[in-house]
């Protein structure tokens, strides 16, 4: 915490990994929407499927994104932050994990019970633009990251190795 002295935090979470809840959710929600629909349009799935599928690809995708923070100061984001005590998985503790799958399914179920709200009142629901090969979009976002994030973590190691090797020639 002593590296975010000037960062608002909300409650044990930094305002600025807060807004990553945002960005997960939508792209979780959407690949869930898709996969648990099978790529058919009616009938729509059910909520809780949708919620607990989003919750999922949503957590799967910090299993990636979270240890590889933490080895930040092998590459451009630094040393960011620590678990202490460090967790089973790469540093990271499982209630983090948790803390995911609690988050995005809040999210996702909110959203959802907006848009049941806003029908039963007869309310247009806001749909976005019909995209070039749309049930691609979903998936290829969530796998970009965590392709990325593999990537990225294997450079980390390596950057790691070879830092650890260059000081053990030097000592």
């Amino acid at each position: 915490k002593e590296q975010f002295v000037s960062e608002l935090w909300i409650g044990p979470v930094p305002l600025f990994a807060s807004i990553s809840f945002a960005f997960m959710s939508y792209f979780a929600f959407s690949a869930a929407c898709r996969l648990v629909a099978g790529g058919r349009r009616l009938p729509r799935p059910s909520i809780p499927a949708r919620v607990l599928v989003a919750a999922a690809i949503g957590t799967w995708m910090d299993t990636v994104i979270d240890p590889l923070t933490l080895v930040g100061q092998y590459w451009f984001l630094g040393d960011l932050y620590h678990y202490d005590p460090p967790g089973p998985h790469f540093g990271v503790p499982f209630v983090n994990y948790f803390g995911w799958m609690v988050t995005i399914g809040s999210i996702v179920a909110v959203n959802l019970m907006l848009d049941v709200w806003q029908e039963r009142r007869g309310l247009p629901l806001a749909h976005g633009p019909a995209l070039p090969l749309q049930p691609l979009w979903e998936l290829g976002c969530c796998t970009g990251v965590f392709v990325f994030m593999l990537a990225a973590v294997g450079a980390a190691l390596v950057s790691a190795c070879l830092a650890t090797t260059g000081e053990a020639l030097a000592g």
